[in-house]
């Protein structure tokens, strides 16, 4: 879940429905008629969006500085559809050696890191290795 502002809040679902490629399910509305969640889909992958402090039990502060990692099949071809629905997104090609990422912010600074792993399970990725190996 990711929280942000209540002025942010249709901004960040424009931006992962339309720029990053994700379905969205449903919207939810309190009851002054005011949007407070929006449930994405991207595969498996489910991502909420939330005003901050929409609901006691959800975070009254909003998320900053978060990376989001999303595994992708096709990760040169997410990039192209990137660029193609939002042109002006800058996108960032990150070589970790084991893995190819594609790197995007969200309006709310949160990093979006679409990644493609070379093998199932990758001896390294950069200079890391397993801990198991």
């Amino acid at each position: 879940m990711l929280t942000c502002e209540a002025s942010l809040l249709s901004e960040m679902a424009d931006f992962y429905t339309r720029v990053a490629g994700f379905e969205e399910e449903r919207r939810w509305r309190d009851p002054e008629g005011e949007l407070a969640l929006v449930d994405l889909r991207d595969g498996a992958l489910r991502l909420k969006l939330a005003r901050a402090g929409a609901l006691p039990s959800l975070p009254s502060e909003v998320s900053q500085g978060v990376s989001l990692l999303v595994e992708v099949q096709d990760i040169d071809g997410r990039a192209r559809a990137i660029a193609r629905r939002s042109p002006d997104t800058p996108i960032a090609h990150e070589d970790l050696g084991g893995a190819q990422a594609r790197v995007l912010s969200d309006p709310a600074g949160n990093t979006l890191w679409f990644i493609r792993y070379g093998a199932e399970s990758p001896d390294s990725i950069g200079s890391l290795k397993p801990a198991d190996g």
